[in-house]
């Protein structure tokens, strides 16, 4: 199977969030990628975030979407 891409979104209320997370970042690295901004004239928060995926999409768990996402990116970016 030729490698491809997964990513995962993930749509917040920003007043669940600490203010210091609620901005708008983008990261373009090492085969992983991060994009995160306010959404709703800021009552949303968006996060985007891609990596290489080489497995079947019809494999994928929901139940283990973000364990997996957090694997994916481990030791990405140490800033």
């Amino acid at each position: 199977m030729a490698a491809g891409e997964a990513g995962i979104k993930l749509l917040v209320r920003s007043s669940n969030l600490e203010t210091t997370l609620v901005t708008k970042i983008i990261r373009i690295g090492d085969m992983r990628h991060v994009m995160t901004y306010t959404i709703a004239a800021g009552k949303s928060f968006n996060m985007v975030l891609s990596h290489p995926e080489e497995s079947d999409p019809s494999t994928w768990r929901q139940e283990t979407a973000v364990s997996d996402m957090k694997q994916h990116f481990k030791g990405w970016d140490h800033r």
